[in-house]
């Protein structure tokens, strides 16, 4: 009996030091690491969904005729009378779909002379 009690006591021992000498072979835990879930997922997630939405330009009308953005940009500054910027529900209230990113209405010197 005495031999049956050690060869338990040796095997509950040496299982015991197993399990130490295999955490001790282990790379240190970070807290990086550990937090990583915690806060670094949450955010990649959030920006993820923020940066999927449709970005809508805007609808830009020279005299009633709808122009680029480049084209916009190479107006002459003396040649414009008015300039409207319309956002939200009015744009697409005047320009339906087209003016959901908001709308800019240029009207020059020689259009409103007319």
């Amino acid at each position: 009996m005495q031999g049956a009690s050690l060869a338990f006591a040796n095997n509950f021992n040496r299982s015991s030091v197993m399990k130490r000498i295999d955490m001790m072979r282990r790379p240190p835990s970070n807290p990086w690491m550990r937090s990583k879930l915690l806060y670094v997922v949450p955010i990649l997630a959030i920006t993820l969904v923020v940066s999927a939405r449709p970005v809508f330009e805007p609808l830009i009308l020279l005299d009633g005729e709808e122009i680029s953005g480049d084209r916009f940009a190479h107006i002459q500054e003396d040649s414009i009378d008015h300039v409207e910027v319309l956002k939200g529900v009015s744009a697409t209230t005047f320009y339906g779909e087209k003016g959901r990113g908001g709308a800019i209405v240029v009207t020059t010197k020689n259009a409103s002379s007319e």
